[in-house]
């Protein structure tokens, strides 16, 4: 009878189950970088996350999620027949730093507060619209497109105008942001890249992206109301981005995911504990239950491409299998970035896309900057103009936006666009 009872509490407390896992995994994974203790616990953790999120987590993400963890686990088997075996740790856990990061980033949330200033409307609410999603959400991520459309809805709805601003400004940020799982996701399948040259060639062409943007929007919405803007709310992400650039410099040796993942968390207990020290138990667990709890897709997607990654590698090396073409250059970049962004408008996340190519171009020894910076472009052009992404769907199903409404608004200024990434591929591979 108590086991049954047992039983009956975890389906009914899943999501705080599942959402404690991974509180718990990432503390364990950040005693694994500063002792001696293994990474074992940490990928047990993530695991069983992984198994309560499962029940809940949609059709979709469950047939992805086996599809990945098939083809990985054949290629880990092709490998162990030729006689190239991978350590279990490697291949459970071999993207255990980005579900840490995306967790230690997720407390970010905890700082956000609701703007109530009235909301600015023509070219002033275009430009606040797109600063604010694209530097609040470099910090944020995701959350943020909650809320701001939470602030510009009307009866639970924006409009398609809203979406698309909101849409444009944020997915950019991808370009530079150290916070975006985009930036280290690219520094682990690029080897040798370095975020210091990334940053300045990012942060131009996103602010390219942006003036553009603006300047076409102004001639077309000249009646949007936009979110409101404010110097206050802007001592989040800069202070943040500071934070993270000035560890890196000082300790290079230390990884951006590792500065981000041990930063975030400490900066936003830090500042609950200074602004309302008896709110944080509460807003611990609100944390872990409903944004922990929520992060079923994300942890499914990395756990199940990281062993998708892993076993392509291994098999790869084993059956000394390479691609037809022996140099990798700026202009494969161009030809696969185009390539991987059409993949992604047919539902392939750039995730996806990362872990089945790194494996064959890493060989072809291509400049890793130039190499990381095509997973960024793929990742920004990709998500923010697919249908299918985790970004249009959240405003898509949140605020009743037709998905394929913003893809065509933002499918066009992808198009226009790319021949400025392409110019920075070339530049980055000079």
């Amino acid at each position: 009878m108590q086991t049954s009872n047992i039983l009956t509490w975890l389906r009914t407390h899943r999501a705080t189950v599942a959402g404690s896992c991974l509180l718990a995994m990432l503390i364990s994974f950040l005693l694994s970088q500063i002792t001696p203790i293994s990474t074992l616990p940490s990928t047990l953790f993530a695991w069983l996350a992984f198994i309560f999120f499962w029940p809940a987590l949609p059709r979709i993400n469950k047939q992805q999620s086996l599809a990945l963890m098939s083809v990985g686990l054949i290629g880990a088997a092709v490998a162990h027949f030729r006689g190239d075996n991978i350590p279990l740790s490697t291949l459970l856990g071999n993207y255990l730093s980005l579900i840490s990061m995306l967790t230690a980033v997720s407390f970010l949330k905890m700082m956000a507060s609701g703007n109530q200033e009235s909301l600015p409307r023509g070219k002033k609410g275009i430009v606040s619209t797109l600063a604010a999603s694209h530097l609040l959400g470099a910090v944020l991520n995701l959350s943020i497109l909650v809320i701001m459309g939470d602030r510009l809805a009307r009866q639970g709805k924006i409009t398609l105008r809203q979406g698309t601003l909101i849409g444009r400004g944020f997915t950019f940020a991808a370009l530079w942001s150290p916070f975006f799982v985009a930036m280290n996701v690219s520094l682990l399948a690029s080897p040798g890249m370095t975020f210091i040259h990334i940053l300045p060639v990012g942060l131009t062409i996103a602010l390219i992206a942006l003036v553009a943007s603006t300047w076409r929007m102004n001639r077309q919405w000249q009646d949007i109301e936009g979110y409101p803007l404010d110097l206050k709310t802007l001592l989040l992400p800069v202070g943040l981005a500071i934070i993270v650039i000035t560890c890196h410099e000082f300790f290079p040796q230390v990884s951006v995911t590792l500065v981000i993942t041990l930063v975030a968390p400490i900066t936003a207990l830090l500042f609950l504990g200074l602004r309302q020290p008896s709110s944080v138990p509460q807003k611990l667990e609100q944390h872990v239950s409903q944004s922990l709890g929520r992060m079923g897709g994300e942890v499914a997607l990395f756990l199940a491409a990281g062993v998708l990654s892993s076993g392509l590698m291994v098999m790869v090396k084993a059956l000394d299998y390479s691609l037809p073409i022996h140099h990798f250059g700026a202009l494969q970049a161009c030809i696969l970035l185009v390539v991987m962004i059409l993949l992604a408008w047919t539902g392939i996340h750039a995730m996806i896309s990362v872990a089945v190519s790194s494996p064959l171009l890493l060989p072809m020894h291509p400049n890793p900057d130039m190499l990381g910076f095509m997973y960024l472009s793929a990742w920004a052009l990709g998500s923010g103009s697919s249908p299918l992404s985790g970004m249009n769907l959240m405003l898509g199903l949140r605020f009743q936006i037709p998905a394929k409404g913003l893809w065509r608004n933002q499918a066009p200024f992808v198009m226009a666009i790319l021949p400025v990434l392409w110019a920075a591929l070339f530049y980055l591979d000079y």
